[in-house]
């Protein structure tokens, strides 16, 4: 099988699979059980608790780079086929960041997407929402602990 991995961040149907924490080679096995390949695969890195919470409070008030990069992916969903599984350590803050691309999304249609979060499950139910008011389609993989 093939895997196209095109974004990786510097800084950074529901499933009963739980995926090892920071294994990316685990990630790319999950989303693989879930949609077919080839997908993209967005890693949010991790700098630790202290800067973690602190990008995610900065993050609701103004999407990071991260995200914006993000939503330039997603926003190709519109017009063609976007897999992309969107993992990383800190579930919370690849969820923010995920939000925050969605967010950027708000009000337009993205028919092709289909979208694997690895994370924990309370991240889950806002990322879902905003993906299915974008008429995109979800998947989830929870991380184990």
């Amino acid at each position: 099988m093939f895997y196209r991995i095109a974004i990786c961040f510097a800084l950074a149907l529901a499933s009963s699979t739980v995926v090892a924490e920071a294994d990316p080679d685990a990630y790319l096995e999950t989303a693989a059980e879930l949609i077919d390949p080839p997908f993209n695969l967005a890693l949010v890195e991790s700098d630790g608790a202290i800067a973690d919470t602190t990008f995610i409070t900065l993050s609701k008030n103004k999407p990071s780079k991260q995200s914006k990069q993000l939503s330039r992916l997603l926003k190709r969903a519109a017009r063609e086929p976007v897999k992309l599984v969107v993992a990383g350590e800190s579930s919370a803050k690849t969820a923010e960041v995920l939000r925050a691309a969605l967010q950027i999304l708000e009000g337009k249609e993205l028919p092709h997407l289909e979208l694997v979060f690895i994370g924990k499950p309370r991240h889950r139910e806002r990322v879902e929402e905003m993906t299915n008011a974008l008429k995109g389609k979800f998947h989830f993989a929870e991380i184990g602990t």
